[in-house]
């Protein structure tokens, strides 16, 4: 009888994880806003370049170009530029292109992450003239 009761319970806990759903747990990262093409918003932080995930997340809009953030975030995919998905935000102080690493930025404009004539238009605050190769899309 307590075999019976032993493989009962055992089959209780086994079957009870299985409708759980997996816990992660977030990470925090700081770092500057860059919007990127196709509405890429991207965290540049200890000069890399992280794209994140930001769906479900509300007034994504009102971070600019060098706003200084706090990201809540899961595991970083690595890949370049690295990938993640943004649980929460927080803007710990206002920036501008200026305050965003003038090599990540060459680097996204060279990989085609940035438009060149956008850069013209959003980079003329910056103390730097980003001079990037785009790749030819026609290939």
């Amino acid at each position: 009888m307590k075999r019976m009761t032993a493989i009962g319970l055992c089959l209780i806990f086994i079957l009870s994880g299985c409708g759980m759903k997996e816990i992660y747990e977030l990470s925090s990262t700081e770092g500057r806003v860059l919007h990127c093409k196709n509405d890429t918003f991207m965290l540049i932080a200890d000069g890399s370049a992280i794209a994140l995930n930001v769906e479900g997340l509300r007034n994504i809009d009102k971070y600019s170009d060098g706003d200084l953030i706090l990201v809540w975030h899961d595991g970083v995919e690595e890949t370049y530029p690295a990938r993640t998905k943004a649980y929460k935000i927080k803007l710990t102080k206002k920036g501008s292109m200026a305050d965003v690493d003038e090599n990540v930025v060459r680097n996204l404009c060279d990989m085609g992450w940035i438009e060149y004539d956008d850069m013209v238009q959003r980079y003329f605050e910056a103390e730097y003239i980003i001079d990037c190769e785009t790749p030819d899309d026609s290939e």
